[in-house]
């Protein structure tokens, strides 16, 4: 993965922690039991889930859509949304019901809101959880002026402003 794709992914991390509540997340799992890689992912205490793709090119979204989870009703998540830098996707090439999260320097907007699905895959999201508790991985919300720093340091050092 890019070095703008991982900056994302922490952003991701974070917007799903500080605006959605979420308690749990995960991000860049791969557990042998599924299909589908989610960028991130969280639960809220009430167990609503929400996944995130990031994408930083126009082949990256279009090599998503061939996935059969994006597309239809199935796949983890009871919303999903893409993140993005800003003007990269527009809305009228999402798939229904899922939102975009646009990037652009320090803030995250919700460009539109995802669509809470009638079902999920939810037998996934627990082989993602029980693979994460498996292998030690902390799933605990990070500290956001930590990743704040991280993300900060690794766009000067790249010779971007962010």
């Amino acid at each position: 993965m890019s070095e703008a794709h991982e900056i994302l992914v922490e952003r991701a991390s974070r917007w799903l922690a500080n605006s959605l509540h979420c308690k749990w997340v995960v991000t860049n799992a791969k557990p042998f039991s599924n299909s589908e890689h989610a960028d991130a992912i969280g639960w809220r205490p009430n167990g609503e889930s929400t996944v995130i793709e990031c994408k930083v090119s126009m082949n990256d979204f279009y090599a998503d859509r061939r996935k059969g989870w994006r597309c239809m009703s199935t796949g983890m998540g009871f919303k999903k949304y893409y993140m993005a830098p800003k003007g990269l996707l527009q809305l009228h090439q999402l798939p229904p019901a899922i939102g975009l999260l646009e990037v652009c320097g320090k803030v995250v907007r919700v460009r539109l809101l995802a669509q809470g699905r009638q079902s999920r895959d939810f037998a996934s999201e627990i082989c993602l959880l029980l693979s994460q508790n498996q292998w030690g991985k902390d799933m605990s919300v990070k500290e956001t002026d930590q990743a704040d720093s991280a993300i900060a340091a690794e766009a000067t050092s790249a010779g971007r402003e962010d």
